[in-house]
């Protein structure tokens, strides 16, 4: 994942906010922790929705900065941006 941001900030510049959603699993959200990006959470009913919080404030800690969606009213997203990175790119 680290790598990924390096990527997007080397094209986007360092001031690019940067987000990351998994599923409702605390592994995942360990796993895809990353410096530097803002974690969002996926939620349908209240129930989960305090579910992921707790999740996310396990991993993140306390005072980070979360962006909540519902699912149920937002729908999925659909669009992609399109990149081309070259395959001599030093980091």
């Amino acid at each position: 994942m680290q790598h990924l941001v390096n990527i997007t900030r080397h094209y986007l510049g360092q001031d690019t906010i940067l987000f990351r959603s998994d599923g409702p699993h605390e592994r995942r959200y360990r796993c895809d922790n990353v410096s530097g990006t803002l974690a969002t959470a996926n939620f349908r009913s209240l129930d989960s929705a305090k579910k992921m919080l707790g999740i996310v404030r396990r991993v993140d800690g306390a005072g980070t900065l979360l962006l909540l969606q519902n699912t149920s009213l937002a729908g999925l997203t659909t669009g992609t941006v399109p990149m081309t990175i070259p395959l001599d790119l030093k980091f």
